[in-house]
């Protein structure tokens, strides 16, 4: 089993085929190349099965996406934990968007206010914008500082809070 990526940048020229990688789980992936933002890039996929049956997506025609320029860190919204009683892990949850995709979402905790924190790299549930970590539970009364930190897949970073105040 195969598949190819057939990609071109403009109406007149022919596609270029390149084969696509696979993954342990039988997924397919491949680039087309870094195309500068205002591109267009026009494709279509085919897969050959063992039996040299091959098929084609679309079926006609071609897809298309435009390269956007990332102008921005990631945004992230995020409802603080809130005191609580209980000593087991505390979850911590945001909602993380970037127009370029999202490469890691991190969550730093502490028990003091200054000094080295803990990193927590946060999961992303399936399908949706929303990462998680759990903060260790902690004995009653102490107190728990945290800030989360998104970085794009440009290396632009956003952090809340945000330490300039803003």
């Amino acid at each position: 089993t195969s598949a190819t990526l057939c990609w071109k940048l403009n109406e007149y020229s022919a596609f270029t085929e390149q084969i696509m990688a696979s993954t342990s789980a039988g997924n397919y992936y491949s680039y087309a190349g870094g195309q500068l933002p205002g591109t267009t890039v026009f494709y279509y996929l085919t897969a050959t099965n063992s039996s040299s049956d091959t098929s084609r997506s679309p079926s006609a025609g071609r897809y298309s996406f435009s390269v956007i320029a990332d102008t921005a860190a990631p945004s992230i919204i995020h409802t603080p934990v809130t005191d609580t009683p209980k000593t087991a892990g505390y979850p911590v949850s945001a909602r993380i968007y970037d127009n370029a995709g999202v490469q890691e979402a991190c969550l730093y905790w502490n028990t003091q206010a200054e000094g080295l924190f803990n990193k927590l790299i946060m999961t992303v549930k399936s399908g949706s914008d929303v990462y998680v970590a759990m903060i260790p539970g902690q004995n009653l009364g102490a107190t728990v500082y945290y800030f989360i930190t998104a970085t794009d897949i440009n290396s632009r970073t956003g952090r809340l809070p945000d330490p300039s105040g803003n």
